[in-house]
């Protein structure tokens, strides 16, 4: 979502720094999950491992639910022995409720498909479902146009779906794309292209889109981990910025260190962000 992100999930995902842990505290008893929240100075729970439900993990509980004997506290922190629950809650003052709470409205986007790869017609329809009526998706690849219809699942309502011809790794062929309207680019790797294809494509897409913009500020680069393609990638694209964000599928460790040699932080590969 920002400049960091890719960074913060290799911290919590590795096993440098925090970790995740899970623990059973008895005096947590009885406790409201929300007050769990603020038990622990130096760890951040996140999740209960409820024994009632076959001690199945559940992620962020609602609040007013009250941990019983045999749960267990999910927390993030830097080692199994480096945190504890506080003896005394601290008081926190709650803010006033407001009236109407606020909804999370879908974002109308203009996003771009650069590539193409088997599993597209997949990724249309859950993509389609996080955007708002009236964006766009382009999809660019030099699969014809026919049989990208052929692998269609049904018609979009809240996206109108254009279909460009033309090569990602020519630089004529991007050109003749607007790369400096879209909201995101998701370059989507092809398993039978050689790497420097993917690095090479992304530097052109930079180039071109600094030379329209009226700004030339660094943009992040966000990866999208292989085989996870209804979550991260879904989340990037769904949640960019004002500006252009370009979620790249690296799945090769020399296309990494290339492109960070050009000096880009936002750079992880696939196999290193999936635990």
């Amino acid at each position: 979502r920002q400049p960091g992100l890719a960074q913060v999930w290799k911290d919590i995902l590795g096993f440098d720094k925090a970790e995740f842990y899970l623990k059973r505290w008895p005096k947590l008893d009885g406790m409201r999950f929300i007050d769990v929240l603020i038990s622990f100075p130096d760890a951040i729970p996140c999740g209960v491992k409820v024994a009632s439900r076959n001690n199945k993990i559940v992620i962020n509980p609602d609040n007013e639910y009250v941990l019983a004997d045999g749960d267990e506290a999910l927390v993030i922190a830097d080692d199994d022995d480096s945190y504890s629950p506080s003896t005394s809650l601290p008081e926190v003052q709650k803010p006033a409720r407001e009236a109407k709470e606020n909804v999370d409205e879908k974002v109308v986007k203009k996003v771009l498909f650069c590539g193409w790869q088997r599993g597209m017609e997949d990724m249309v329809p859950v993509l389609e479902k996080s955007l708002g009526m009236g964006s766009e998706l382009w999809i660019f690849s030099e699969v014809p146009e026919e049989e990208r219809l052929m692998q269609q699942k049904g018609e979009l309502e809240n996206v109108t779906l254009l279909h460009c011809l033309g090569k990602p790794s020519s630089r004529k062929d991007l050109e003749a794309l607007p790369l400096e309207t879209f909201d995101s680019i998701l370059l989507v790797a092809d398993r039978n292209a050689p790497v420097e294809e993917a690095l090479s494509t992304l530097i052109m897409i930079k180039s071109i889109q600094a030379k329209r913009l009226p700004y030339r500020e660094a943009r992040a680069v966000q990866i999208r981990p292989a085989g996870n393609s209804q979550t991260s990638w879904i989340d990037e694209l769904q949640h960019a910025s004002s500006q252009s964000i370009i979620i790249s599928e690296i799945l090769s460790s020399h296309t990494k260190e290339a492109i960070e040699d050009e000096d880009h932080s936002e750079i992880e590969i696939s196999d290193e962000m999936v635990s």
